[in-house]
């Protein structure tokens, strides 16, 4: 009987609440106040009852002897899971929800709370690599070209240049305009040039002769 009677006050102040305009009242305010002057109890207590009665109020919880705290314990599980047996955290001790303390209910409903979250939590990390993944597969292939200069030394090269210095003198000098002869006919060139312009020069200053005794 207590606990039909139970389901019966919450199946009233359910009425009370969801039709205010029956009973002279006019909204949420007047709904606090008439749980506190009508029935001694708070508006938070007078909706576990109505919690009660909405999730429990076909099942077969009615006809158990069970009160008002466990009741609600019960209402506020995920209908899934008030069927089934669960072991209790801190005991270890496998009980059907009906058979439960109001302690080892809540005890169970954190554990399932604990168990949910960490569900999601793993499906929310798959799915964000999943899509980074996906990204990924979408963005075309990035090639990356690296030039790289590597000096290769000619051993045999710079010993010829070694050489070529020691007989011929510093390269430089060629660079600033000097000319280098080479073969038979440019020297034969050069020296009938050379005859040309020393006769020419003499022919020119041979006068001076005649004064070198007087120098």
């Amino acid at each position: 009987m207590a606990g039909e009677a139970i389901f019966e006050i919450g199946r009233r102040l359910k009425d009370v609440r969801d039709c205010p305009q029956k009973y002279g009242l006019s909204g949420y305010r007047d709904w606090e106040q008439w749980c506190e002057g009508e029935c001694d109890i708070t508006r938070q207590h007078a909706n576990r009852f109505i919690k009660v009665v909405d999730e429990l109020g076909t099942s077969g919880f009615r006809d158990a002897a069970l009160g008002i705290k466990v009741l609600y314990e019960i209402a506020t599980l995920p209908p899934e899971q008030r069927e089934i047996a669960h072991a209790v955290p801190s005991t270890g001790a496998e009980k059907t929800v009906d058979e439960m303390t109001v302690r080892e209910l809540r005890e169970v409903k954190a554990a399932l709370k604990a168990e949910r979250e960490a569900r999601e939590k793993v499906q929310a990390d798959y799915e964000t690599v999943r899509d980074t993944l996906e990204s990924m597969r979408d963005e075309p292939a990035k090639v990356e070209i690296r030039t790289e200069y590597v000096t290769v030394t000619d051993e045999s090269a710079e010993e010829r240049l070694r050489r070529y210095e020691e007989k011929f003198g510093d390269l430089e000098i060629y660079e600033a305009g000097a000319a280098r002869i080479d073969g038979v006919s440019d020297i034969s060139a050069s020296l009938q040039t050379f005859s040309y312009e020393a006769r020419a020069l003499m022919k020119k200053y041979g006068f001076l002769a005649q004064f070198g005794a007087v120098v």
